[in-house]
């Protein structure tokens, strides 16, 4: 799975990639312009990377890691 959209009001708008590609993950709003990205799964098994999204840049970037990777958060 490629790629992420992120929403703007009534829309949404392509993201760019995430750092490491994932399914099933937890995503939470950060302050008025960043997106932070949890956990997940991909075809190894959970993922434990954490990453943030900077709507200003357009970018990922990675944020951590968490104490236990974790699928469906």
């Amino acid at each position: 799975n490629k790629g992420s959209e992120v929403v703007r009001g009534l829309k949404t708008e392509r993201a760019g990639d995430l750092n490491a590609p994932r399914l099933n993950h937890g995503a939470a709003l950060v302050g008025p312009r960043n997106v932070l990205v949890a956990g997940g799964h991909d075809t190894s098994g959970a993922v434990g990377a954490l990453e943030l999204y900077d709507s200003a840049t357009a970018a990922w970037s990675p944020a951590g890691t968490l104490a236990k990777p974790r699928s469906n958060c």
